[in-house]
């Protein structure tokens, strides 16, 4: 019989047959109901004495029995201030979701892309990428699922949300061009595109110096982490998002790259250099690379028993196909947002070259002088078209060959005092004197404030001319002033300072020693700074001095 069923009841092995009423009944209000039984029953299932229904309903109602009875209890709710039940459903992912309409999370680096469907909490949450918690991020993903668009709309929300003195980019580009936009960003620090190897190993080279530099910052604070070390140094150390698109390509075309990549991938999280990544096959040098990716997402996948391996579940399911349409660990499907609006992909980038063009105009460095007085802006980087500063405070020294004109320029706008040479032997001894006078004095009292700068753009004139004793002070500051907040810059042609390195002029040869080389040609210079190289086209007012 229709409706007839079996109940268990209570926890004991007792099983009672019920017979449900027929809830569709149509419901004729105004009909008396005179003398009908109404048994009560009890929750065990006891039957109590039958109570007589006698009852003229008048209300003007015209529907099924069930749907009278829901609206009774909706009503009598409303009127006693009850809310209304949780849905047993949530409502389905949105088809099309916008960077605009999500809430940026709270924290030192986290992202949010898109809305995570958990079915079982009955509830969906925001997409988080949270970088500073959780470090460095795989995306997997079919072609055509939507990778390259995740990776814009998670670099346009960093940009949004954080300064470049919070956070900085690299990008590796080895899919469709699709990041190129965002190379008009503040935040750039570097950008490399698939076929560009010297562009790559430049990447390589500022990611390694990077790397370097931060291990010897963070260990003279005894630090480990970027949070840390921000807190007690005071310094506004950015976070650098190294973004990569396409790895499986960019492995193929340049298989060496790969152990630089693994380099920052172990040892870069906790220093501030995070991965997001996208790639859409396997290949035996994922293995030891996915160790380090604390979280993998996939978009949707060729084969869906690839969907087990990566986020779990028993392989099975299949997220909708949809772009950007994909799962997180759980599995719990998710849906990525479109960085911009726009019906057509010509449309959204149009509005994405416009989003980035507002954020580059909102971010402009004032010039000359940045950092406290310490970052001086020479130039842009020839590579990204960054600005490029530098910063007195962290050379020793400097070498700069044919570079006369650039040292006068840096000299007239160092924020510190400077012992320069001017071409007056006798007043250069003296001050030297005074300086290696000073250097003693801090060197008991262990001091190194206020910085001292000693500049001589022509180092050959200035050795024919100056005593021995100066010479030997000069080689003196140069060795050991940095601890001491001395610091000096070097500038020769580029002949008479290679014949005085292969003299082995004792100055010259302790200022090559820091490593910080820049050589002038023309419009251009190429910066050796902490055994990373990097080209650099000079302002207008210092090519043309």
């Amino acid at each position: 019989m229709r409706g007839r069923a079996i109940v268990k009841v209570g926890n004991n092995e007792v099983y009672e047959q019920i017979q449900p009423f027929y809830s569709k009944a149509s419901y004729r209000p105004g009909v008396r109901h005179a003398n009908e039984k109404i048994e009560l029953v009890t929750l065990k299932g006891e039957r109590l004495r039958p109570e007589v229904y006698d009852k003229t309903i008048g209300a003007d109602f015209d529907d099924s029995e069930g749907c009278a009875v829901a609206t009774y209890i909706k009503q009598t709710a409303k009127r006693a201030g009850i809310a209304n039940a949780r849905p047993v459903w949530a409502a389905a992912l949105p088809k099309k979701l916008y960077l605009s309409a999500l809430n940026q999370p709270q924290g030192s680096f986290a992202v949010s892309i898109g809305l995570v469907d958990d079915l079982d909490n009955q509830r969906q949450n925001e997409f988080i990428l949270d970088f500073a918690g959780e470090g460095h991020q795989m995306i997997f993903g079919a072609p055509g699922s939507g990778k390259t668009e995740l990776l814009r709309t998670a670099l346009l929300a960093a940009a949004q949300k954080y300064t470049p003195e919070q956070a900085q980019f690299a990008l590796l580009d080895y899919g469709t061009w699709g990041l190129k936009p965002f190379e008009a960003l503040p935040h750039m620090r570097i950008a490399a595109y698939g076929g560009d190897e010297p562009a790559l190993r430049q990447a390589g080279e500022v990611l390694l110096y990077e790397l370097e530099r931060r291990k010897q910052r963070f260990a003279a604070q005894g630090v480990g982490r970027l949070e840390d070390y921000r807190e007690l140094s005071g310094e506004a150390m950015p976070w650098l998002l190294i973004v990569i698109d396409n790895l499986t390509t960019l492995h193929s075309q340049s298989p060496d790259f790969m152990e630089t990549l693994l380099t920052v991938a172990r040892e870069g999280a906790a220093l501030g250099l995070v991965l997001l990544i996208t790639l859409g096959g396997q290949g035996s040098f994922l293995f030891q690379l996915s160790q380090y990716a604390t979280h993998i997402h996939c978009l949707r996948m060729a084969d869906k028993g690839d969907y087990r391996q990566y986020v779990g579940g028993n392989g099975q399911r299949e997220p909708a196909h949809l772009p950007g349409r994909g799962f997180v660990r759980g599995p719990l499907e998710f849906q990525c947002a479109l960085c911009v609006e726009g019906a057509r992909e010509a449309e959204r980038i149009k509005h994405l070259r416009d989003a980035v063009a507002a954020l580059s105009a909102s971010s402009q460095i004032e010039e000359p002088v940045t950092d406290d007085g310490a970052g001086l802006l020479l130039g842009t980087e020839a590579l990204s078209g960054k600005p490029y500063y530098l910063n007195a405070l962290e050379m020793s020294a400097c070498v700069i060959y044919d570079g006369a004109a650039l040292l006068r320029y840096i000299t007239e706008r160092l924020d510190m005092q400077v012992t320069r040479w001017t071409g007056d032997a006798v007043a250069f001894d003296d001050a030297v004197k005074q300086l290696a006078e000073e250097f003693d004095r801090r060197c008991e009292n262990n001091q190194s404030d206020p910085s001292y700068a000693i500049c001589i753009d022509d180092l050959v004139a200035c050795y024919e001319a100056i005593a021995d004793e100066t010479a030997d002070l000069l080689d003196l500051l140069i060795r050991y002033g940095e601890s001491y907040g001395i610091f000096t810059y070097i500038a020769g042609d580029t002949a008479g300072l290679t014949r005085f390195s292969q003299l082995g002029v004792p100055a010259l040869q302790s200022a090559l020693l820091s490593g910080n080389l820049i050589t002038v040609t023309g419009r251009e210079a190429l910066v050796e700074h902490g055994g990373a190289k990097m080209k650099m086209r000079l302002r207008e007012e210092i090519a043309n001095a």
